[in-house]
Parts: C-alpha cells; structure tokens; sequence
C-alpha cells in the first residue's frame, strides 16, 4: 500500500479528543519520517476563488497547489486544494493530500498533478470522508503532455524559447531556478512536465517543483535551488533580486532571437539560443513509441556520461537528447547531415568516440571533409517551369520532407493552417501550396 495522508481541520483527529488541524487520514504503515516528510509540503492558507455555494464547474476550477520534493528512493508529493469551510463554520480550509511516489517509467515527479486519484473534497461533510485510495493512478506522463502542446499551435510556437530560457536557468552556471507565471496551475504543471522531459531521470528526481505558489510562499520556495515554482502572478521584481520572471504567455519572434542568437525577455534580460531546442518540437509531434524510445536512449547516454567520473548537471542533457534523437530508428531519418555536425561539434572528444556517435559521424563521410562543397551546388527541387496545383503541392511536399517536416501529422492535427502560421518563415510558401493543392480555407483572407 502506498504510504499517504491527508491533513486539513475538522472537528475528528485521530489520537486527540479536540478537532482542528491534523491528520485525517493515513495509509498504514505511515512511518513516523514519512510522515515528517509529507506534512512539510502541506499548506494551511490559500487564496480563495470560491463562492459560498459554488456549482460543480466552479469546484473543478478551484485553486490548486502541488508540491514535490525529492528523496532518497521516492519524491514526497502533495496536492492542497480550497476546501470551503471547517466543521466551525469557518472559511478558508484547506486539505492537502499527500503521498510517497516511487519513481516510475511513464512518468516524471510533476506530472503525478494529473493522477486522477487525489481526493477533492469541498465542505466538512466531504472532507470526513476523504479516504485516499490504497494506491494513485500512474498519470500519463510524456504521451499526455505532448499531445497538450499539439492541440494548441500557439503552444508549439512557445516551445523553443521555454526550453532555452529553462536550460540556461537550470543548466551548469544557470541559478538553479525558474520562475513561471502561468495562467492556471495546469498549464504551468504541463510546462514543467516538458522542462522535466528534458532531463534525465535522476536529474528530474532532483528538481522540486512548487505549482500554484501565491505571492508570499513563491519567495519562501524559491530559496532552495534546483526548483521550478509557478504562480499565476508577476511578483514584485525587489522581492526575487533580479530572478527572470518567465511568463508562458509571451510569443517571442524566433526569426529576431535566430538572427541575434538570444531570446530578449519581455521582463529584461535574455537567454542564449541553443542550436538543439528546435528538436524538442520534434519529439512533440514523433509517434509516442518513438519518443519514448528516445528518451530511453539519452538516459543511456547520460548514465554513460556520468560513469566516466563527469559531475552531475543539466549542462549536457539536452546536447546527448540531440544525439538520441539522430541514433533512435524511427526517429529523425531525413535531412540528417547538417543536425549530426552541429552536433559532433558540440560533443567533447570522449563523446564523439561513443560507437553511436562514430556511427553518426560516418552519415557525414566519416574522414572526408564534410564541409567541402561544389563551387555551384545543385538545387534538387529545380524545374524548368513554375509548377502550379497539385505539381506544387508535391514538390513542396517533398522538399518540407527533406527537411524533416512532418505534414502527415500537422494534416491530422485538423490545423493545418493555423500551424502554417508557426512555421518559419522559409517553409511557409511551401506549406500554402500543399493547403491550395487541398482545397483547405483561403490562408490569405486575412492577409488581404
């Protein structure tokens, strides 16, 4: 049985003869450093969002905190809710229900959020009968959070610049903090889902994560690094001494950040581009099995890298993601060659002598200068006269395929021209042809 409790007021506490706040409920056997663990990430004060009868879509929506720390074989995780009032007749309850996770495959710490198991009681009556179940569903994990991001193409357009901004904060030389202001927790749970993803197991494990901080316990959590804490708020920039405030709103141009290789930040400040966050889409759109496959095999590479003597850091996770992605079957097959120098460039000498990573570099000519070009190199998609139609739409076709381009996926997403839009800007020509060829809606009504 899963060791969990549930802590909040009401009028009976097991081993006392007063009601108020306490332990409600517990799993057996909760051991006495379990239980230490568990109630330090419980919260008896949260802003309230309720009226006095709320309906049932006002419940859903109630303010939610989660909080996750790591530990030695599990993270500690807990989940408190606005719970309406107390068997006094007060307002202003709160219960939190919290539980030991034992580290799982499908899952990374944070997205244990979206585990249908947690208890949601509203009002004294429910919150007497708020029982935990014996074990929480496993959440979905990976699957669920990429396809939250390929339902919203504002969200893929987000991806790039998220990740960079998360990468330079947390990796080697980075703060060990990010700051996320978000509209609601969950979308801030499902982006820091990504930012998890993007890090090997035990490096993820490592990480504490705060959803759903107000202003006053914002400050309290970010005093212990590596942490991820999300509010739905700006702070007040003299309370958090110079900390970037990362609002996953903003929709930062990539071709200017491109030309000038950093992100300048709404909120001041900037962050370098990385030549291999484009490849987080990438994984985004991929088959499941395949993603998954991927990050299996970056967290190969990165035991690998850590069994040569190599400190732990976040440094190097997202450059051997890179070098799973080109060494995963299934995964990128086309328009290889350039992404493989990037990379070989970036690897360190012992890396680039990997026998995955010298399989990659054969890809490339192996000894041959790589970089030797003809003096007039040949353009494939050459023809002697403008195509139209559907001739258009298939030498498009072909050449967004060479570039990596998934369009079955964007043609099943159902949002193919609103995804158009997203792209950078040299693809997009060759996406309108495809969406004439198909009869989709005028792309250029609202040009015109």
């Amino acid at each position: 049985m899963q060791q969990q409790l549930v802590y909040g007021s009401a009028d009976q506490i097991a081993g006392r003869s007063v009601g108020g706040w306490g332990v409600l409920h517990a799993s057996a056997p909760l051991t006495p450093d379990i239980q230490r663990r568990l109630l330090a990430l419980t919260s008896v004060s949260m802003p309230a969002v309720l009226p006095q009868f709320p309906s049932a879509g006002q419940l859903a929506a109630r303010t939610v905190r989660f909080r996750v720390d790591p530990g030695p074989d599990a993270s500690a995780a807990c989940r408190s809710i606005e719970a309406g009032t107390d068997h006094t007749g007060r307002p202003g309850n709160v219960v939190s229900h919290c539980a030991l996770i034992a580290p799982v495959a499908e899952a990374r710490p944070v997205d244990w959020y979206f585990s249908p198991g947690w208890v949601s009681p509203y009002g004294p009556r429910q919150i007497a009968d708020a029982v935990p179940p014996a074990e929480l569903p496993v959440p979905g994990g990976w699957d669920d959070t990429a396809r939250w991001l390929r339902d919203d193409p504002s969200r893929i357009a987000r991806i790039r610049w998220i990740v960079d901004a998360a990468c330079a904060l947390l990796g080697e030389g980075g703060i060990g903090r990010i700051l996320l202001i978000s509209p609601s927790a969950q979308e801030a749970a499902r982006w820091a889902s990504l930012v998890s993803w993007l890090l090997d197991p035990e490096a993820a494990g490592r990480m504490r994560i705060r959803i759903g901080e107000d202003a006053r316990s914002a400050v309290e959590q970010l005093a212990t690094p590596p942490v991820l804490v999300s509010v739905t708020d700006p702070l007040d920039p003299s309370t958090i001494r110079g900390l970037p405030q990362l609002d996953v709103a903003w929709q930062l141009d990539a071709a200017v950040a491109n030309a000038s290789g950093k992100w300048e930040l709404p909120g001041g400040g900037s962050v370098p581009v990385t030549e291999f966050s484009g490849l987080v889409t990438d994984l985004v759109y991929a088959d499941p099995v395949v993603a998954r496959a991927v990050f299996a095999k970056r967290d190969e590479l990165v035991a690998r890298h850590l069994s040569a003597g190599h400190p732990a850091s976040a440094a190097p996770q997202l450059l051997l993601l890179q070098a799973a992605w080109l060494s995963t079957p299934g995964a990128q097959e086309l328009a290889r060659v350039d992404p493989i120098r990037h990379l070989l460039d970036a690897l360190t000498d012992e890396q680039r002598g990997w026998d995955e990573i010298v399989a990659l570099a054969s890809e490339t000519g192996g000894d041959v200068d790589v970089y030797a070009m003809p003096p007039e190199p040949v353009d494939p998609w050459h023809v002697d006269e403008e195509p139209a139609g559907v001739e258009a739409a298939v030498i498009a076709a072909a050449r967004l395929g060479a570039e990596g381009v998934d369009i079955e996926t964007m043609l099943a997403s159902g949002r193919f021209v609103e995804i158009i839009e997203h792209q950078p800007e040299h693809q997009r020509q060759a996406l309108r042809e495809i969406a004439a060829a198909l009869d989709l809606p005028d792309i250029h009504r609202e040009e015109s």
